[in-house]
């Protein structure tokens, strides 16, 4: 799918990493050290910075080399290393990260190779695997992760097939890690799989295809497990997960406002989703924890650019958005039933020399397809 969104000199995709530690009656701590990394598809490097826990502002560290466009980007649980796939080159890159510094270094033996166009990595609770969504390829890669020297072994039997579905995009894993959702742009539909936590092996579910109509993009499954939801061009869709089958049924009211959204987040109490349109806007949606439906909270925040990728940080006070148009990021903090502020000194540099979001695009008019830029964003808990 291509999309004119206006690209001058970059794709950017932010992949924020943000390590938390909670402390005290589950309240998140205000101190820590807190990371975020950024994935620069155009020159293939990933961006460290650091991020003020209390403030939730940024501080440029530096980059390092990827593959060639890398297309997203997952964190162990522990915060240990950070996955790329990069689409250009069909591998994966793994990072060793360090807790002090927040500085990454590539671990011995990588990258691996992947399916083609590999452009999702999902991280279950166990840790024991990586899966890597191949969209060119149609198929999903199964990696072990090697204990702790992080590096991946592909599992027997990988890849694994998406039967019944074509243009595999975006992909979810719900809160147990036993069923997989994958979105379809060319078929406006997911698909569902069971996820064998033993073997990692990936097989489609008897009722395994949804329609989603206007391209769904970015799955989201709630904390709880209990729901799930999908990004599209005519809102959001809402489902009830059976917990025990992994099939999906409607929720009343679905499709939900926000037109245009493309990419989704929850934060991590599950009270709030954030969803980020190509029109430039931000959502703020609220979440019906009996019925899983959803309430827009606040006026919708705008950016000003098409937006390319978002995350919330572990406290779900801030959440950064990225935009196809520069090199920065911007920093919202979520205010109490009103919705979205921005943060003081917001938007932030995520390379050297960063081009302003105001500055006159160099090359003009661009299409944004996946080959220059991806969607992906993860978030883990803070380091003490």
């Amino acid at each position: 799918m291509t999309m004119k969104c206006g690209i001058s000199v970059r794709a950017v995709l932010i992949v924020l990493w943000i390590t938390a530690t909670l402390s005290g009656c589950g309240r998140p701590s205000e101190t820590g050290r807190q990371y975020a990394y950024v994935t620069n598809a155009k020159d293939g490097t990933v961006s460290m910075l650091s991020v003020d826990p209390g403030t939730g502002a940024l501080k440029f560290l530096g980059t390092v080399p990827a593959g060639t466009t890398p297309s997203a980007a997952a964190i162990d649980q522990a915060g240990r290393f950070l996955f790329v796939p990069n689409a250009g080159s069909n591998n994966v890159s793994v990072f060793a990260i360090n807790p002090k510094t927040g500085m990454l270094t590539p671990v011995q033996g990588g990258p691996m190779p992947s399916g083609w166009g590999p452009d999702a990595v999902l991280m279950p609770a166990s840790e024991r695997f990586a899966y890597v969504v191949n969209r060119q390829s149609n198929n999903v890669s199964a990696f072990e992760i090697g204990g702790a020297s992080g590096l991946l072994m592909e599992v027997t039997g990988s890849p694994f097939q998406l039967a019944g579905l074509r243009g595999a995009y975006k992909a979810a894993l719900d809160s147990s890690g036993r069923f997989a959702y994958v979105s379809s742009l060319t078929e406006d539909q997911i698909a569902a799989f069971a996820v064998d936590g033993t073997t990692g092996t990936w097989t489609p579910l008897e009722e395994a295809s949804y329609r989603v109509p206007q391209h769904p993009g970015t799955i989201v499954v709630h904390p709880s497990g209990r729901f799930a939801y999908v990004a599209s061009n005519g809102g959001v869709w809402a489902y009830q997960i059976d917990r025990a089958t992994g099939s999906l049924q409607g929720i009343d009211g679905s499709p939900f406002p926000g037109g245009g959204v493309g990419t989704l987040v929850s934060e991590p109490s599950g009270k709030f989703l954030v969803g980020g349109a190509y029109t430039s806007v931000v959502f703020l949606y609220e979440v019906d924890l009996i019925n899983g439906g959803l309430k827009v909270l606040g006026g919708p925040s705008t950016i000003l650019k098409p937006i390319s990728s978002m995350a919330v940080d572990a406290s779900g006070r801030f959440v950064y958005v990225t935009h196809l148009e520069s090199d920065q990021v911007f920093v919202f903090k979520r205010e109490e039933g009103k919705g979205l502020k921005p943060i003081p000194g917001s938007p932030f540099a995520v390379i050297k020399g960063a081009r302003s979001a105001a500055a006159k695009p160099v090359s003009g008019e661009a299409s944004f397809t996946y080959e220059t830029g991806g969607t992906w964003i993860t978030v883990t808990p803070r380091y003490h």
